[in-house]
């Protein structure tokens, strides 16, 4: 990361756009990189990496999150809901989409979302809403496992645990909790 005298060495500029990034996201092998551009563009863009070449673009929207599933296949994203964005929140609506084409595959039922996580099996998407609710998703399907009011304000991060049987969410409200993924093993 550094040079010789340990400071940070600029490598390379991958591409210039007159929008704002507003996520990025590696694949798990490291050969793409996903950009969520908002303001101009309004759209995602996969990058082949090192070349930096644009693989294929997609979606339509101010896009605050992108995460790739564990296994590369698939990128959910937070596409802002005009209601939310207008007054500057990055809150919207969760799609999930096909890496090999660019595809929708759907958008879950839930139009506040403001964080998301893959389990590390990639069968869960969690998603923190601005009112507090804690969802987890069946990825397959969309189907919607649980729901629970989880924090008094926007859950901003959510991440499973490495073994996949807890879900830990971090507040506005600067409280940070974990819980037990259904149909997970008890501790």
């Amino acid at each position: 990361m550094g040079d010789a005298t340990g400071r940070a060495e600029h490598l390379q500029d991958l591409t210039k756009s007159s929008s704002r990034v507003e996520g990025l996201a590696f694949s798990p092998g490291g050969d793409n990189l996903a950009v969520g551009y908002g303001s101009r563009d309004y759209l995602i863009q996969v990058l082949k990496i090192p070349e930096a070449k644009a693989a294929y673009t997609f979606g339509n929207g101010l896009f605050s999150r992108v995460i790739y599933s564990p296994n590369g296949l698939i990128l959910a994203t937070v596409r802002v809901d005009p209601e939310y964005g207008h007054i500057g929140w990055l809150a919207g609506f969760v799609e999930i989409w096909e890496m090999d084409d660019g595809g929708l595959i759907q958008q879950l039922d839930i139009g506040d979302a403001v964080s998301i996580a893959f389990s590390p099996d990639g069968s869960l998407l969690a998603t923190g809403s601005l009112d507090g609710n804690l969802r987890v998703w069946l990825v397959e399907d969309g189907e919607l496992l649980t729901e629970k009011i989880a924090h008094s304000a926007s859950i901003e991060r959510v991440i499973f645990t490495p073994d996949g049987t807890r879900l830990v969410s971090g507040s506005y409200d600067g409280t940070i909790s974990v819980w037990r993924v259904p149909n997970s093993p008890s501790p």
